[in-house]
């Protein structure tokens, strides 16, 4: 068994492509192995995404502007997250020294330095 996305052949774990909460299975077609650092990029990974396509969702629902406003910074915010786990965890640095969670870049924290358009 080895990590399918960086090759580890250390600490794998059983990542559902579908998650059970979403009606996956925990049969062998919806399962693949995943290094314990890359399983947690790719739960970071995702829920980031999910994160944006909410604050999406309800931009289309949104009538004030105010709440338009609050909306499009979380997006901004998020996608900056997105940036910073996609650039900080390449399978050579998760290789190298682990998962890097986007949180150790004090950037990504609101008020805490994230500058906004």
């Amino acid at each position: 068994m080895s990590c399918v996305r960086c090759g580890s052949t250390k600490n794998i774990e059983k990542h559902h492509i579908v998650h059970q909460i979403d009606g996956g299975s925990s049969d062998k077609e919806n399962l693949e192995d995943l290094c314990r650092h890359c399983h947690k990029y790719q739960h970071a990974k995702e829920r980031i995404i999910g994160n944006i396509e909410r604050y999406l969702r309800d931009l289309r629902l949104i009538t004030k502007e105010k709440e338009k406003d609050y909306a499009l910074r979380h997006i901004d915010i998020e996608l900056h997250r997105l940036r910073v786990v996609e650039r900080e965890n390449t399978p050579l640095f998760i290789i190298s020294r682990g998962y890097y969670s986007y949180w150790n870049d004090k950037a990504t924290h609101y008020g805490g330095g994230f500058k906004f358009k």
